[in-house]
């Protein structure tokens, strides 16, 4: 009885899965192409990333300098 359930179970959620991706459109096909709202933003020229790097770096070597630190310490070092 169990073994049915399953497997009627299976195919009714196959049967709706396969249903839901055949049926599924974009919402507009060919239609007019729209900007939308930030369409008119101006493009921003490219710098260097120096600064995000140099905080990043900081940042690895105090996660690397918190995960290499000596477990054996007490709280009264």
């Amino acid at each position: 009885m169990l073994m049915r359930l399953n497997r009627r179970l299976r195919r009714v959620l196959t049967i709706l899965v396969l249903g839901a991706g055949l049926s599924a459109t974009p919402a507009r096909g060919e239609e007019a192409e729209d900007k939308g709202p930030y369409y008119d933003v101006g493009v921003m020229e490219a710098r260097r990333p120096w600064v995000q790097w140099v905080i990043a770096a900081a940042m690895v070597a105090l996660c690397l300098g918190a995960a290499l630190k000596n477990p054996h310490r007490s709280h009264l070092d």
